[in-house]
C-alpha cells in the first residue's frame, strides 16, 4: 500500500491512503489532491494570511538578547554580566556549559550583584563595554538580618 502525505497545505496534516495498484504516475498532482476528511468535517485548505500568521516570528527586538547574572558593580555606570551559555556536543550527545563575560551600560546604576539581566547590543562605549542594560528580570533576594 502507497501513502502520500500531505504537507503545509491544510490546517492538520493526515495520510491519504491509495489502494494497491495504483502506482505514482496515475496520483494526482499536489495542488489538486482532495480535502481531508475527519470525522465527516471537511478540512479547508489555509489561506496566505493563515500561513503567515501562523508561523513564529522572530522579533528583532530580542534577537540578540543575552540573559545573565550581574556578578560585578564597582565601576560607574557599568556592570559585569555573566552570561551561561549551554552547547551540545554532538558525538558524545553531552551538553558543556560555558561562561562568558560581558560588561554592559547601567544608566541609572540600578542593578545590583546577583541581579538577573537582560542585556542587548549596543553601539561601543568604552574599550570593553559594547552592551547595554535593557531590563532587570528578577531582583536579588534581599536577606533580612536579625
Amino acid at each position: 500500500m502507497f501513502t502520500k502525505h500531505c504537507i503545509n497545505m491544510y490546517r492538520i496534516t493526515t495520510p491519504l491512503h491509495l489502494p494497491s495498484g495504483i502506482g505514482r504516475a496515475s496520483l494526482p498532482r499536489k495542488n489538486t489532491l482532495p480535502p481531508p476528511v475527519i470525522n465527516n468535517t471537511t478540512l479547508q485548505p489555509l489561506s496566505n494570511l493563515e500561513r503567515l500568521t501562523s508561523r513564529p516570528i522572530l522579533t528583532p527586538k530580542y534577537k540578540n538578547a543575552k540573559i545573565g547574572v550581574v556578578t560585578g558593580t564597582k565601576m560607574d555606570k557599568t556592570v559585569k554580566v555573566d552570561v551561561r551559555v549551554r552547547t551540545l556536543i554532538s558525538k558524545y550527545s553531552k551538553y558543556q556549559t560555558s561562561d562568558r563575560r560581558f560588561y554592559a551600560h547601567d544608566e541609572d546604576e540600578v542593578c545590583v550583584v546577583g541581579d538577573k539581566v537582560r542585556i542587548m547590543p549596543d553601539r561601543p562605549r568604552s574599550k570593553l563595554k559594547r552592551w547595554y542594560v535593557q531590563e532587570i528580570l528578577q531582583r536579588k533576594p534581599k536577606v533580612q538580618e536579625d
